[in-house]
Parts: C-alpha cells; structure tokens; sequence
C-alpha cells in the first residue's frame, strides 16, 4: 500500500494532514513567476537572473514572494536557480492551466492576430511588400493555433514489392567447386587440357628466361610456334 505523501513529494503519518513545506511554496511560486514573465515574451536565461535577483530583494517580481501565514518564506542563503530550471517550472505551470483557460488563451490570441490583420490592411492595399510578408506570417500564425491547416495527403502504396532473387553465385574459389569441375571432365578433355598446360608451362620457362636475358643484357630467345 502506497505511503501517504505531503505535496512536495515527502512521506508523511497516515494521521497527520498535508504539509506546505517551504520548498514547496518556493517550488510553486517559480512556476507563477515563470509563467506571468514568459507570457511576456521573457526568454529563460533572463527569467532564472530577475527570479535570484527578486529573492535577493533587488528587484520587484511579477507575483509576489510566498508567505505562510503573513510571514515571507525563507529562501536559501545561495538560492540560484538554472535556465533549465527555469524550463521544467513553466511546462509544470502550464500543465497546472485548466482546459477551459487554455481554450479561453486560445480566443484571446486569435482576437489579436485579428486585430493585427485588420492594421495591414491599408498597407496591403498599397502593395507594400513588408505588409504581405508580414501578413502571411499572421495567417500561419492564425492556422497554427485554431488548426484549421488542411492536413498533409501521405500516398501510401498497399503494394510490397519484393526485389528478384539474386542467382547463387559459383564459388569458384572454393576448392570444392574447383575438383568438382575436374570431376565433370571426360577422359578425352582431361587429356587435351593437361596437353594445353605443358605447353603453358613451356611458354612460362620461355619468357621467364627472356626476362632473366634482358636483366644481364644478353639475347632474347626464340619463342617456340609449336601448335
């Protein structure tokens, strides 16, 4: 049977009631800080150095800090927090955002490109190409967040063609392969290939010695033209 757990994932008595530990409070307050600067347009990179800053009391944050019970939470002498940090606090912020919110972002978002579209009117009237550009990138942008993008038609052929067997290749340099074509020889072509290979043999002797002859400067002799 699973142990009861306080919110921030710490086990606790069967008896006793949830506790909002600090690291908790802190945890969820970097969500909202997190969430409200990146609606901004904030990248992470400067939302982890105003979020140190603000613990450090240096700045004013866009939520304020977690208190329990009117008192202000303590924060780590060395609290820093990473831009990756900063990363996985805005994914859980967002999965927080009820569905209906989402949709309700949704509306407002596309009341804005509208409201953008209708700016570029006069210009587009005018043909100036900043205007088109810049209105085709609001329609994208619209067509990407209601998704009313027609869908990519995928071909997919039900047929699978299997490539043709490739012909069994005669190992040849198996010596196998090699007794087995002795094998298949008659008597009568056995004889006139070991005839064909003593006179092979004769014309080797022949121009290796012709080879030796040029290296010492003598002469060539005659190749034999006996059939």
């Amino acid at each position: 049977m699973p142990r009861p757990r306080n919110p921030d994932g710490t086990i606790r008595s069967i008896a006793s009631a949830p506790i909002l530990t600090n690291r908790y409070l802190i945890a969820r307050w970097v969500e909202e800080e997190t969430y409200a600067q990146r609606i901004l347009g904030v990248d992470l990179e400067s939302i982890a150095k105003s979020i140190v800053r603000a613990v450090r009391g240096e700045l004013n944050p866009a939520v304020p800090l977690p208190k329990r019970d009117g008192v202000p939470v303590p924060f780590p002498a060395d609290y820093h927090i990473h831009p990756q940090a900063v990363s996985k606090a805005f994914r859980r912020a967002l999965k927080r955002i009820p569905r209906k919110v989402i949709e309700e972002l949704r509306t407002v978002d596309f009341v804005r490109s509208e409201k953008l579209w209708l700016s570029l009117q006069g210009s587009l009237l005018k043909s100036d190409v900043k205007a088109v550009f810049a209105g085709v990138s609001v329609l994208e942008h619209m067509g990407k967040v209601n998704g009313y993008f027609a869908p990519k038609e995928l071909k997919v052929n039900g047929k699978i063609e299997t490539p043709p067997p490739k012909p069994e290749e005669e190992p040849r340099d198996s010596r196998e392969f090699q007794i087995a074509v002795l094998r298949a020889l008659s008597d009568r072509e056995r004889r006139i290939i070991e005839k064909l290979m003593d006179r092979a043999r004769e014309r080797a002797k022949q121009i290796m010695a012709s080879d030796r002859a040029l290296k010492v400067g003598g002469t060539l002799p005659e190749p034999s033209t006996e059939p």
